[in-house]
Protein backbone atom coordinates (compact mmCIF):
# COMPACT_ATOMS: atom_id res chain seq x y z
CA UNK A 1 0.00 0.00 0.00
CA UNK A 2 1.13 3.52 -0.63
CA UNK A 3 2.70 5.43 2.38
CA UNK A 4 0.85 8.25 1.52
CA UNK A 5 -1.93 7.16 1.21
CA UNK A 6 -2.28 5.43 4.36
CA UNK A 7 -0.97 8.36 6.12
CA UNK A 8 -3.96 10.08 4.60
CA UNK A 9 -6.62 7.32 5.61
CA UNK A 10 -4.57 7.72 9.17
CA UNK A 11 -5.32 11.77 8.97
CA UNK A 12 -8.89 10.80 8.22
CA UNK A 13 -9.59 7.93 10.78
CA UNK A 14 -7.99 10.28 13.61
CA UNK A 15 -9.89 13.11 13.03
CA UNK A 16 -13.31 11.15 12.91
CA UNK A 17 -12.52 9.15 16.22
CA UNK A 18 -12.10 13.23 17.53
CA UNK A 19 -15.34 13.88 15.96
CA UNK A 20 -16.69 10.96 17.70
CA UNK A 21 -15.11 12.01 21.07
CA UNK A 22 -16.83 15.52 20.82
CA UNK A 23 -20.42 15.86 22.44
CA UNK A 24 -22.24 18.54 20.57
CA UNK A 25 -25.13 17.99 23.01
CA UNK A 26 -23.28 19.66 25.63
CA UNK A 27 -21.86 22.82 23.88
CA UNK A 28 -23.83 25.73 24.65
CA UNK A 29 -23.84 25.37 28.50
CA UNK A 30 -19.99 26.43 28.10
CA UNK A 31 -20.79 28.68 25.34
CA UNK A 32 -22.94 30.69 28.01
CA UNK A 33 -20.24 30.70 30.94
CA UNK A 34 -17.90 32.24 27.93
CA UNK A 35 -19.82 34.75 27.02
CA UNK A 36 -20.75 35.93 30.67
CA UNK A 37 -17.13 36.16 31.02
CA UNK A 38 -16.78 38.12 28.38
CA UNK A 39 -19.89 40.21 28.49
CA UNK A 40 -18.77 41.33 32.07
CA UNK A 41 -14.95 41.93 31.13
CA UNK A 42 -16.65 44.53 28.85
CA UNK A 43 -19.58 45.55 30.46
CA UNK A 44 -17.32 47.01 33.18
CA UNK A 45 -15.43 49.09 31.37
CA UNK A 46 -19.41 50.48 29.45
CA UNK A 47 -21.49 50.15 32.73
CA UNK A 48 -23.41 47.54 30.52
CA UNK A 49 -25.66 46.47 33.28
CA UNK A 50 -27.53 49.54 33.95
CA UNK A 51 -28.02 50.04 29.34
CA UNK A 52 -28.87 46.42 29.06
CA UNK A 53 -30.58 45.34 32.07
CA UNK A 54 -34.28 44.70 31.31
CA UNK A 55 -36.89 46.81 33.03
CA UNK A 56 -40.30 48.19 31.75
CA UNK A 57 -38.30 51.31 30.34
CA UNK A 58 -35.38 49.51 28.66
CA UNK A 59 -35.47 48.54 24.71
CA UNK A 60 -37.22 45.29 24.44
CA UNK A 61 -33.63 43.71 22.71
CA UNK A 62 -32.61 43.69 26.54
CA UNK A 63 -35.03 40.77 27.27
CA UNK A 64 -32.38 38.41 25.48
CA UNK A 65 -29.28 40.60 26.65
CA UNK A 66 -29.69 40.82 30.79
CA UNK A 67 -29.11 37.61 31.55
CA UNK A 68 -25.37 37.41 29.99
CA UNK A 69 -24.11 40.66 31.81
CA UNK A 70 -23.46 40.62 35.64
CA UNK A 71 -23.05 43.85 38.13
CA UNK A 72 -19.66 42.51 40.00
CA UNK A 73 -17.16 39.79 39.69
CA UNK A 74 -18.93 37.97 42.86
CA UNK A 75 -22.38 37.88 41.09
CA UNK A 76 -21.15 36.90 37.98
CA UNK A 77 -18.54 33.79 39.94
CA UNK A 78 -21.69 32.83 42.34
CA UNK A 79 -24.23 32.65 39.24
CA UNK A 80 -21.82 30.74 37.21
CA UNK A 81 -20.81 28.01 39.25
CA UNK A 82 -24.87 27.50 40.42
CA UNK A 83 -25.15 27.33 36.68
CA UNK A 84 -22.80 24.74 35.75
CA UNK A 85 -23.98 22.61 39.24
CA UNK A 86 -27.45 22.75 38.38
CA UNK A 87 -27.10 21.87 34.77
CA UNK A 88 -25.02 18.23 36.04
CA UNK A 89 -27.23 17.42 37.99
CA UNK A 90 -29.96 17.93 35.60
CA UNK A 91 -27.79 15.85 32.60
CA UNK A 92 -29.93 12.23 33.58
CA UNK A 93 -33.14 13.87 32.90
CA UNK A 94 -31.94 15.50 29.54
CA UNK A 95 -28.42 16.56 27.33
CA UNK A 96 -26.63 19.85 27.87
CA UNK A 97 -27.92 21.93 25.21
CA UNK A 98 -31.65 21.01 25.76
CA UNK A 99 -31.23 21.87 29.42
CA UNK A 100 -29.92 25.38 28.38
CA UNK A 101 -32.39 26.11 25.66
CA UNK A 102 -35.77 25.80 28.34
CA UNK A 103 -33.50 27.14 30.87
CA UNK A 104 -33.11 30.52 28.68
CA UNK A 105 -36.50 30.49 27.44
CA UNK A 106 -38.04 30.59 30.77
CA UNK A 107 -35.67 32.74 31.93
CA UNK A 108 -37.35 35.20 29.21
CA UNK A 109 -40.52 34.55 30.06
CA UNK A 110 -40.18 35.08 33.74
CA UNK A 111 -38.06 38.51 33.03
CA UNK A 112 -41.28 39.35 30.76
CA UNK A 113 -44.06 38.59 33.13
CA UNK A 114 -42.30 40.16 36.27
CA UNK A 115 -40.89 43.07 34.60
CA UNK A 116 -40.94 45.99 36.88
CA UNK A 117 -39.40 49.83 36.97
CA UNK A 118 -35.76 48.65 38.12
CA UNK A 119 -33.50 46.93 35.81
CA UNK A 120 -32.79 43.21 36.40
CA UNK A 121 -29.19 41.80 35.12
CA UNK A 122 -27.70 38.64 35.24
CA UNK A 123 -28.26 34.59 35.33
CA UNK A 124 -29.96 34.23 38.28
CA UNK A 125 -33.37 33.71 35.89
CA UNK A 126 -31.81 30.82 34.58
CA UNK A 127 -30.24 29.27 37.40
CA UNK A 128 -34.19 29.86 38.94
CA UNK A 129 -35.40 27.85 36.24
CA UNK A 130 -33.06 25.21 36.88
CA UNK A 131 -33.73 24.72 40.70
CA UNK A 132 -37.29 25.05 39.67
CA UNK A 133 -37.01 21.58 37.59
CA UNK A 134 -34.27 19.96 39.99
CA UNK A 135 -36.15 20.38 42.66
CA UNK A 136 -39.67 18.88 40.67
CA UNK A 137 -37.45 15.75 39.07
CA UNK A 138 -35.98 14.77 42.52
CA UNK A 139 -39.22 15.33 44.53
CA UNK A 140 -40.37 11.55 44.50
CA UNK A 141 -36.62 10.49 45.38
CA UNK A 142 -36.14 13.28 48.13
CA UNK A 143 -39.40 13.07 49.78
CA UNK A 144 -38.92 9.17 51.83
CA UNK A 145 -36.02 10.75 53.11
CA UNK A 146 -37.98 13.79 54.94
CA UNK A 147 -34.99 15.28 56.74
CA UNK A 148 -33.10 15.86 52.85
CA UNK A 149 -36.43 16.82 51.46
CA UNK A 150 -37.19 19.24 54.38
CA UNK A 151 -33.49 20.82 53.93
CA UNK A 152 -34.21 21.82 50.53
CA UNK A 153 -37.85 22.87 50.90
CA UNK A 154 -36.51 25.23 53.27
CA UNK A 155 -33.25 26.37 51.80
CA UNK A 156 -35.35 27.25 48.58
CA UNK A 157 -38.02 29.00 50.43
CA UNK A 158 -35.34 31.31 51.94
CA UNK A 159 -33.84 31.67 49.00
CA UNK A 160 -37.25 33.16 47.24
CA UNK A 161 -38.16 35.20 50.66
CA UNK A 162 -34.98 36.63 50.47
CA UNK A 163 -35.73 37.86 46.99
CA UNK A 164 -38.53 39.86 47.98
CA UNK A 165 -36.74 41.31 51.03
CA UNK A 166 -33.44 42.21 49.58
CA UNK A 167 -33.68 45.66 47.70
CA UNK A 168 -31.10 44.45 45.26
CA UNK A 169 -32.62 41.13 44.48
CA UNK A 170 -35.26 40.30 41.55
CA UNK A 171 -37.88 38.31 43.91
CA UNK A 172 -40.64 38.29 41.53
CA UNK A 173 -38.49 37.33 38.66
CA UNK A 174 -36.74 34.04 41.18
CA UNK A 175 -39.92 32.85 42.02
CA UNK A 176 -41.41 32.94 38.17
CA UNK A 177 -38.38 31.66 36.90
CA UNK A 178 -38.49 28.72 39.76
CA UNK A 179 -42.42 28.48 38.36
CA UNK A 180 -41.47 28.14 34.77
CA UNK A 181 -38.64 25.30 35.39
CA UNK A 182 -41.51 22.92 37.91
CA UNK A 183 -43.80 23.88 34.68
CA UNK A 184 -40.85 22.28 32.43
CA UNK A 185 -39.92 19.67 34.62
CA UNK A 186 -43.63 18.73 35.17
CA UNK A 187 -44.16 18.32 31.09
CA UNK A 188 -40.99 15.89 30.69
CA UNK A 189 -42.54 13.83 34.43
CA UNK A 190 -45.74 13.75 33.71
CA UNK A 191 -46.08 14.11 30.00
CA UNK A 192 -49.42 16.01 29.69
CA UNK A 193 -49.34 15.91 25.98
CA UNK A 194 -48.91 12.03 25.11
CA UNK A 195 -51.75 11.62 27.78
CA UNK A 196 -53.95 13.77 26.10
CA UNK A 197 -53.25 12.55 22.41
CA UNK A 198 -53.46 9.05 24.60
CA UNK A 199 -56.79 9.49 25.42
CA UNK A 200 -58.22 11.18 22.02
CA UNK A 201 -56.98 7.94 20.20
CA UNK A 202 -59.26 6.14 22.92
CA UNK A 203 -62.13 8.22 21.89
CA UNK A 204 -61.58 7.96 18.35
CA UNK A 205 -62.17 4.36 18.99
CA UNK A 206 -64.97 3.71 20.68
CA UNK A 207 -67.23 6.03 17.74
Amino acid sequence: RDPEMSRGLGDVYKRQALLRRLDFRNVLPAVFVVLCVGCYSVGILFDAPSRLGYGTSAPFYTLFTYSFFHVSFLHLALNMALFLWFVKRLRPFSSDNRIFVFAFVGALLAAWISRGDRLVAGASGINYVLIGADYLFRFRSLYPQFRVWLTYTVSLAVSLLLGFLLPHLPGALHLVAFLCGVCWASAVVYNPFKKVMTWIRKMVRKK
